[in-house]
């Protein structure tokens, strides 16, 4: 992996194209993100379009790790946060962690929190997948 890998990972996860190869329509009002940025995903699922507002809580920017966490904003199918961090260890390995806290918004969305877990998991995979590929590409 190493330094080309890590600046890669890096460049993608802060300027959103992680989320945008995973799937998502992104906008936000600062490109690369910085906190108090709002950022607006959209998800397309059968035909309809998940509005998920978020805005970015803090920021990451160190020798050795780079990424950032937002929280959910009104409209968001989900309330609590997410953090996206790239580190480098000592041996130059690069690694990606996702740690995520939340709960369905809304009393209707409660009564689906099953499906809603196993959407988080696969937008997981999809993040891990796009942040891979970006960052093995020549």
């Amino acid at each position: 992996m190493g330094d080309a890998s890590f600046n890669k990972a890096s460049d993608a996860l802060l300027c959103l194209e992680m989320h945008r190869r995973a799937g998502l329509a992104v906008s936000s009002s600062a490109i690369p993100v910085n906190a108090g940025a709002n950022v607006s995903l959209e998800l397309p699922v059968a035909g309809f379009r998940i509005q998920a507002p978020c805005r970015i809580v803090y920021v990451v920017n160190e020798r050795q790790a780079n990424g950032f966490a937002y929280g959910t904003l009104s409209g968001h199918p989900e309330s609590g946060e997410e953090e996206f961090v790239v580190t480098r260890d000592l041996d130059n390995r690069v690694w990606f962690s996702i740690r995520a806290f939340s709960r369905p918004s809304s009393r209707l969305l409660r009564l689906a929190e099953p499906l809603s877990h196993l959407a988080q998991r696969a937008m997981t995979l999809r993040y891990l997948s796009a942040l891979r590929s970006i960052a093995s590409s020549p």
